[in-house]
C-alpha cells in the first residue's frame, strides 16, 4: 500500500530534450506538500547559499566555517497585501545541528 506522499510518476522519455526533469509533470506532487496545507500560497520558494560560521569552544579565534544550500519557503495565507499568517520553513538536505 502506497503512503499518502509516495506517487508513481510516468513519462514519456524525448531523447531530443535537454533535460529528464523538462519532460516530468511536478504539479500533481506539489498538491500534496504538506507546506500549502490549510490554504497557505508559497510567495517564494529558492535554494540560497547560507555562509555557516561556528567558534569552536574555549578559542574565540577559531571560527569553522562551510556553505550550505538553503531552501528557503516564505508562504503566506489570506491575501498578498495583508496576510493572516506567514510561514518561513529553511529545508537543508544535510543535519546543521
Amino acid at each position: 500500500e502506497k503512503d499518502n506522499y509516495q506517487q508513481t510518476i510516468t513519462f514519456k522519455m524525448d531523447r531530443n530534450s535537454d533535460s529528464l526533469l523538462n519532460t516530468i509533470d511536478f504539479s500533481s506532487l506539489e498538491e500534496q506538500d504538506p507546506s500549502l496545507a490549510d490554504g497557505h500560497k508559497i510567495l517564494f520558494n529558492r535554494e540560497v547559499p547560507f555562509e555557516l560560521r561556528v567558534n569552536e569552544s574555549g578559542s574565540s579565534n577559531q571560527e569553522v566555517c562551510s556553505v550550505e544550500n538553503v531552501r528557503a519557503k516564505v508562504l503566506i495565507l489570506g491575501d498578498d497585501p495583508t496576510p493572516q499568517h506567514i510561514r518561513i520553513e529553511l529545508i537543508c538536505e544535510n543535519d546543521l545541528f
